[in-house]
């Protein structure tokens, strides 16, 4: 392969065959081919006699992310590179040299895809039979009504169907609302079933292809949230999800998958994990707006943990990203994602950058709306509130984390409980309150409950 005159040329170095004969660099090489292409961009910047705040205002992107671009930290879609060919007059040579370094790292993801799937290998969740005796299949709301294909083992159409985002929509929502009055424990069994079927039907009986990738994909990230939830470990259960987008091909819910490992290294307290996740998520170009705005929200939070004041900015874009409606079917995975919950995220981002007063104005008004919102989210809500209150008001932050518990308490949501860890460090040096006493010991019997589990 031969480098196009004023092309990234690391991108041709390090070759090697994958599995279907196609040639595809190493990861190195890829990074380094990112660095080159962006210090094309800078010296073709330098050449216009543009400053990175220049070009930053004319292609609607930050300076700071001019400048992460041009030394290969941050990789934007083919949108940016289309207009800074625009604004530099460069004729396309940085769009092509954008489309070469892309078309290598796609072709690395689809390989390390099957490495993935070995590592994510199912592992079937033994179902107590209590549970499932406790709990009628005929109560699901979903098209089959019953599900009837984890009994039998067959997989409908409509099933595998990439087409039907609606009925996994309408599955998924009535295995959440028993959840939330059950408890996530109590479900999980059943979509270990359902995926034991699957397993049996597609990876044995060899009705596999794209349709049934998207499908276990999308169940593999289900059953990841209901383990996170429960208590259980989700992360193998995640990268099952990823790996299985990739052989899809399909690049949003790739990302989707992405965005849910950052949210996951956010729980943990791991920002770099967190930013890292998030920004592979956004490499990929023409996301559905809701998706796009998820892994904004992401990648704003993992900066601000990290005291980036840029993650302010990057809410804002979310926010504008996620309003109105969207007709992409795609988009129905992320349809939790509306202005409220990206300004949570905005409060949030408030709060890890030391400014506690914003996030109370915003989360109070969050928290005033009528319309409902799932427990979990409001779990979450009010946890950031009493977070943001624990240094001035140890009173009303234990309020507001007994709230949150209760919540908790009320649909078994492990997460809850686990992310109010940090308030309850913060409220002990104010244990001699009645309320806050009350609150420590509620959480201290909740969490005991999760080390158990």
């Amino acid at each position: 392969m031969a480098a196009e005159a004023g092309w990234p040329v690391a991108v041709v170095l390090s070759w090697r065959h994958g599995r279907s004969g196609v040639e595809v660099a190493d990861p190195q090489a890829i990074r380094a081919a990112w660095r080159d292409l962006g210090q094309q961009l800078a010296a073709k910047r330098k050449a216009a006699s543009l400053s990175q705040q220049d070009l930053a205002e004319r292609t609607s992107y930050s300076r700071s992310s001019v400048a992460n671009i041009e030394i290969g930290l941050q990789h934007v879609n083919r949108t940016f590179w289309e207009r800074v060919d625009e604004q530099l007059g460069t004729g396309g040579v940085l769009v092509r040299g954008y489309d070469a370094v892309e078309a290598q790292h796609r072709a690395l993801q689809r390989r390390r895809a099957e490495p993935l799937l070995a590592e994510a290998k199912f592992h079937t969740v033994a179902p107590a039979p209590r549970e499932i005796g406790s709990f009628p299949l005929s109560t699901v709301n979903s098209p089959q009504n019953d599900l009837a294909f984890i009994d039998n083992g067959k997989l409908p159409d409509s099933f595998i169907d990439v087409e039907t985002h609606e009925d996994l929509v309408s599955i998924f929502g009535g295995l959440t609302a028993v959840a939330e009055s059950r408890g996530w424990n109590a479900v999980r069994p059943l979509i270990a079933r359902n995926l034991t079927a699957f397993d049996r039907v597609v990876h044995e009986g060899g009705k596999g292809g794209v349709r049934a990738a998207y499908a276990e994909s999308r169940w593999s990230e289900f059953m990841s949230g209901a383990c996170d939830n429960g208590g259980a470990e989700g992360g193998t259960w995640l990268s099952r999800a990823y790996a299985s987008s990739l052989r899809a091909g399909n690049h949003s819910l790739a990302s989707y998958m992405l965005m849910r490992k950052s949210q996951r290294a956010l729980d943990n307290g791991d920002a770099r994990q967190a930013v890292t996740f998030s920004r592979r998520a956004l490499n990929e170009e023409n996301l559905p707006p809701k998706i796009r705005g998820l892994c904004l929200t992401r990648l704003a939070e993992g900066l601000a943990l990290a005291g980036d004041d840029e993650s302010l900015t990057l809410a804002k874009v979310a926010f504008a990203e996620v309003g109105g409606t969207t007709k992409n079917t795609e988009d129905l995975i992320a349809r939790h994602c509306n202005d409220r919950y990206v300004l949570a995220v905005r409060a949030r981002c408030h709060y890890l950058l030391g400014q506690s007063a914003e996030t109370l104005a915003i989360i109070d008004d969050i928290l005033s709306d009528p319309v409902p919102a799932a427990p979990v989210d409001i779990g979450m809500w009010m946890i950031y509130r009493a977070d943001a209150l624990a240094h001035t008001d140890a009173e009303q932050a234990a309020t507001a984390g007994q709230q949150a518990l209760d919540l908790a308490n009320r649909g078994a949501s492990v997460r809850i409980v686990r992310a109010l860890l940090p308030l309850a460090v913060a409220l002990r040096q104010h244990a001699g309150h009645d309320g806050v006493q009350a609150f420590l010991r509620a959480h201290r019997t909740a969490f005991v409950a999760l080390l158990s589990v």
